[in-house]
This record gives C-alpha cells, sequence and structure tokens, in this order.
C-alpha cells in the first residue's frame, strides 16, 4: 500500500510540475566498502566522516545541501552547494572553519568511457543508470555511477551549469531528475548513497545558507 501511495504522488509530480525545478527532500542511506588497497581502520574514518544516512536539500533556485546523519566528531556535517558561485561549502563537526571547493572544474581530467548500465529498482521505481570511468589529478581512476526515476520530479539542468566536478552538470543536463543513487568506487573504496524516500515540499531559504 505504502508502494501504491509514492507511485501515485510521484505520478502527481509528473504531470504538475511543469517547467520548474525539483525542490523537495531525499533521503538516502549511506554505505561504505574497503578493498584491501586501504590503510587499517580507513572505513571507520569514512564512516565517522559521512555517516550512515544523509537528507538532500534541493532548492528551486539550484542550491542544495547534503546533512550527514550520524558521522562523527570528526567528520562532514553539512555540504552546501551556491549555484551562482559554483561552490561548496564544507562545515565539520568539530571546528568553525568553513572550507570550500570549486566545483567549476572536474576533478576527474581524463574521460575513459560514459554509458549506460543495467536499470535498477529504487523506491520501487524503475530507475534508468549512468556510469562514467576516468582518471583524476592524482592519476586515479574511479567510477561514478547516477540512477535516476523518470517518474521523479524534474530539474531544471541550467540551474547545475557551474558544477562541472563529478560530471553532475551533464547528469543532470541527461536525466533532467534527481539522483536516487549515486556512487563513487575508487581503487581504496567505494561510497554509495541509495534513496529511500524522496518528498516535494517547499523549502526556506535559511536552510541553505552556509552558517556555523
Amino acid at each position: 500500500m505504502r508502494k501504491y501511495l509514492t507511485l501515485c504522488i510521484l505520478l502527481i509530480f509528473y504531470y504538475s510540475n511543469g517547467q520548474n525545478s525539483f525542490e523537495g527532500i531525499i533521503k538516502f542511506k549511506t554505505e561504505i566498502s574497503t578493498t584491501d588497497l586501504s590503510p587499517k581502520d580507513f572505513k571507520q574514518k569514512l564512516l565517522t566522516k559521512y555517516g550512515d544516512s544523509s537528507y538532500m536539500y534541493y532548492s528551486k533556485n539550484g542550491d542544495f545541501k547534503r546533512k550527514n546523519i550520524n558521522s562523527g566528531k570528526l567528520g562532514v556535517d553539512a555540504q552546501f552547494y551556491n549555484a551562482k558561485k559554483g561552490v561548496i561549502y564544507y562545515i565539520k563537526n568539530d571546528t568553525d572553519k568553513i572550507d570550500s571547493t570549486n566545483v567549476k572544474l572536474n576533478s576527474i581530467e581524463v574521460i575513459i568511457s560514459k554509458d549506460k548500465i543495467a536499470n535498477e529498482k529504487i523506491i520501487g521505481l524503475d530507475c534508468e543508470c549512468m556510469r562514467y570511468t576516468g582518471i583524476t589529478k592524482h592519476n586515479e581512476t574511479v567510477t561514478i555511477t547516477y540512477c535516476y526515476s523518470l517518474l521523479t520530479p524534474k530539474i531544471d539542468y541550467k540551474l547545475f551549469q557551474k558544477h562541472n566536478d563529478f560530471f553532475l552538470n551533464e547528469y543532470y543536463q541527461l536525466s533532467e531528475r534527481p539522483y536516487l543513487k549515486f556512487s563513487l568506487e575508487t581503487p581504496r573504496f567505494t561510497l554509495k548513497y541509495t534513496a529511500t524516500n524522496i518528498e516535494e515540499v517547499e523549502i526556506e531559504n535559511k536552510v541553505f545558507q552556509v552558517k556555523k
């Protein structure tokens, strides 16, 4: 019954959203695995950094915020994307200092391949998946996967033209949907976010304000 209600709500999103960009919240579970190439206790350090779940807040103007849940004292509390500046700000749990990253530049400098892969079912929805493989400036091969459903609300990809890191702008241009799954696979670890709930709701501007 719950899946049926979710599907009905998403169909309403699909037919009523028009040209407006999605504004709402997606909850993700966070999964982390490591390989034999990772140092001792590396998985625990990543769990401390990212927590076991997160909330992704989307603004209709292109800003977004990821709030990590159960991250440790030395972990990241939240990430804020400023669409006008093309910058992500990081707030950590143990300091008042705010770090930032310019995402107008893609940290993956060489693209090896990009293709569609097998579909997945996420929160009861059939999802198409796209995979990018490339080499970073540190000469490390990474694979990024995005999955999305055409039944979710549309996103205005033009709002993300300045977010080129991890091919996010290209992904939004191709899908025009928020991702329901994101994974980053490196030689040492894999970080995966998988949606457990999506809700279209108006969000106050103060949620996206960067402050400690």
